[in-house]
């Protein structure tokens, strides 16, 4: 085979992470590795974090961080990671950040608190249209289709009515802008209400 020759890309694996102490944390725990396991990951913080909630944590991590960019991914990338941090940072702060929008606080007789997952936040789907649609009348929160997107949330919504005696389903979607105010990230996400 004259002339047949391999090409690939020599940054494809390089460590791009904005935040420094991120990127300090990435490359003191996991060095020039681009991918690892979650589990690798969700130890690291957990050292990190110790004051923070452990379940908070391991469900950011494997449920928030892991899955923005594929559904079916079992490990974090480093670019995951940006991220997440970008979304929620700086870094000594985004565990805390991303608590407040992906988890309710439920008070226990006992005194401590539980943390839930919200409802309303899917991560990645693959069929989002499918999942809509089977939930008339109901909103989801999703990754964006484009995985680079790291200041993006889809909201997707359905609506159900009636029409010349018809009842139909109308489906809508807008986008959950994080944006940057004054070097901090501000996320805003509204609170669903129990009637």
């Amino acid at each position: 085979m004259a002339g047949a020759y391999t090409t690939f890309d020599v940054n494809s694996n390089k460590i791009e992470i904005d935040d420094n102490d991120a990127r300090d944390f990435w490359l003191k725990n996991f060095q020039e590795n681009s991918t690892i396991s979650t589990q690798t990951f969700a130890e690291a913080m957990l050292k990190r974090y110790l004051n923070a909630n452990k379940k908070v944590v391991n469900v950011l991590c494997k449920h928030i961080i892991c899955c923005s960019g594929d559904g079916n991914k079992k490990d974090v990338s480093s670019q995951e990671f940006d991220k997440f941090v970008r979304r929620f940072g700086p870094f000594e702060n985004c565990i805390e950040n991303a608590q407040k929008v992906f988890f309710d606080a439920i008070p226990l007789k006992n005194g401590e608190t539980e943390y839930q997952l919200v409802r309303w936040y899917h991560g990645y789907l693959e069929d989002c249209k499918k999942t809509i649609l089977e939930n008339p009348d109901k909103y989801l929160v999703r990754e964006p289709m484009e995985k680079e997107r790291w200041h993006l949330l889809t909201v997707e919504y359905s609506k159900s009515f009636m029409k010349d005696g018809k009842k139909l389903l109308s489906r809508n979607k807008k986008h959950l802008m994080i944006k940057r105010k004054s070097g901090k990230e501000i996320l805003y996400v509204w609170n669903t209400k129990k009637n």
